[in-house]
């Protein structure tokens, strides 16, 4: 177990020792609750639930505001001198006997970096002097405009802007997705949740570390619909850049069916160059479904197996028999969540509710392939391992934690420093990645690897 998950599984202990103690004393003193504020109160946020975690990529220095009471390490490289701590004060200085006094306040790191380095240098011998922020700190962040519950939060340097508008209660529906406002750090930085949602680009969903005020301004007129063979047929705000790949992306990205040549846009004639196409306000993209071929007869295999592709149908083929052609399943593969998808059947009139739907009990509980029967069209996807089970809801400690084979809910229940008060204890819902379906499910039950296992509040209070 790496250093990091040492740390954060020993800070889960001593977090629920002062949980303990200071539900102790508050039901000794008889202090209200946060719960207890009025809805609308303009105050800080404190609950039980926060999540501590460190930074989950690297930092970007030119960014990163520097904060009361946090510390930087210096670590002298090819020198025998052990590493050396700076203290932040609450003045945002940095008071050392022998550098003297720097005054850090609403400086980058970047910058703190460049003014501590040259004194650094004058002190102590090394090839090379490297200075790095230690652990997340917990910084108030106010958060205003088309979100449910305007007010100021807390949260880690390390969680980033779309977790606090979720303790905020979410964006409203008439609220944007693609132009968040992060301010109060070097610059104003633009937050686009659809980019980080949809193209998985953590950078238009920047960490706290960057700022200390979310604003989420309503919509504009400036919006498309992208319907046909997507995923997630939906209308788009339209941002700085987009093109009809990126919509199409946004959009959940095109189904194996769609006829990507052959895309139409109302009030365009004929078919639409996508190299060439920049959106205009209130169109409608259609992306077609190309014509059935003798390759929809054929099976489809990807993910983590030898020889992933499509392999010829047979009448008696089954789900065994099609990954054992594959070359069979990998080592680092996530056999527990084996998910087979089949195509819909449409009603007399052609329609489907969905193009595809997911089997997810393709494994059994012993960790076995089933010997499941396939149809023409049958595609099946076998997960690479992720490593870690997300736990969210109603727990002490949200967050990410390792894997362990053969571990139910309520292990990871407590791996997480147990349930609230609130939280409903009877059953939990697990959210299927690959599938991307949610059930509920007893505390007993087994969690796969990558699932998202959710405590629910209690009925009578939701």
């Amino acid at each position: 177990m790496s250093n990091s998950v040492s740390k954060r599984f020993m800070f889960t202990r001593m977090t629920k020792r002062l949980y303990l103690i200071v539900a102790g004393l508050w039901l000794l003193t008889g202090v209200p609750s946060v719960a207890q504020a009025p809805a609308n109160a303009d105050s800080l946020e404190v609950t039980w639930a926060e999540m501590y975690r460190f930074f989950d990529e690297p930092v970007d220095p030119a960014i990163y505001l520097v904060r009361p009471g946090e510390q930087l390490k210096v670590t002298f490289v090819g020198a025998k001198l052990g590493p050396l701590t700076l203290d932040i004060d609450p003045q945002g200085r940095i008071v050392h006997q022998t550098l003297g006094v720097f005054d850090l306040a609403n400086r980058t790191l970047a910058e703190a970096q460049n003014l501590l380095k040259e004194a650094l240098a004058n002190n102590y011998k090394a090839e090379r002097i490297e200075i790095s922020v230690l652990e997340p700190r917990r910084v108030a962040v106010r958060v205003s405009g088309a979100v449910s519950q305007p007010g100021t939060y807390k949260g880690f340097t390390s969680h980033r802007v779309s977790e606090i508008i979720e303790l905020a209660g979410g964006i409203l529906f008439h609220g944007t997705t693609r132009r968040i406002e992060f301010s109060g750090g070097p610059k104003l930085l633009i937050v686009d949740l659809d980019r980080a949602t949809y193209l998985g680009d953590n950078s238009a969903n920047p960490c706290l570390y960057a700022g200390h005020s979310i604003h989420v301004p309503s919509k504009t007129a400036h919006r498309v619909q992208v319907v046909g063979e997507v995923n997630r047929p939906r209308e788009i705000e339209l941002a700085p850049g987009d093109d009809l790949i990126t919509l199409v992306a946004l959009a959940g990205g095109a189904r194996s069916s769609a006829d990507l040549t052959s895309i139409l846009i109302t009030n365009r004639p004929g078919r639409v160059d996508t190299e060439s196409y920049s959106p205009h306000d209130g169109e409608i993209i259609l992306i077609p479904s190309r014509a059935v071929s003798s390759d929809d007869e054929r099976l489809l295999i990807f993910g983590a197996v030898g020889q992933p592709g499509t392999y010829p149908y047979e009448s008696d083929a089954t789900l065994g028999h099609l990954i054992e052609q594959a070359g069979g399943v990998d080592d680092d593969a996530g056999r527990g969540l084996v998910t087979l998808f089949r195509r819909a059947h449409s009603d007399e009139w052609g329609r489907t509710s969905q193009h595809r739907y997911p089997i997810t009990s393709a494994v059994g509980a012993d960790g076995s392939i089933l010997s499941m029967t396939l149809l023409p069209g049958d595609s099946v996807y076998v997960p690479f391992k992720v490593g870690y089970v997300k736990v969210s809801g109603e727990v002490l400690n949200p967050g990410r934690y390792p894997f362990i084979e053969d571990k139910d809910a309520m292990f990871y229940i407590m791996t997480a420093g147990g349930f609230l008060p609130r939280a409903d204890k009877t059953k939990v819902s697990i959210y299927n990645r690959i599938a991307r379906t949610t059930a509920e499910f007893s505390t007993g039950v087994l969690v796969h690897d990558g699932d998202e296992l959710i405590v629910n509040l209690r009925e009578e209070l939701r």
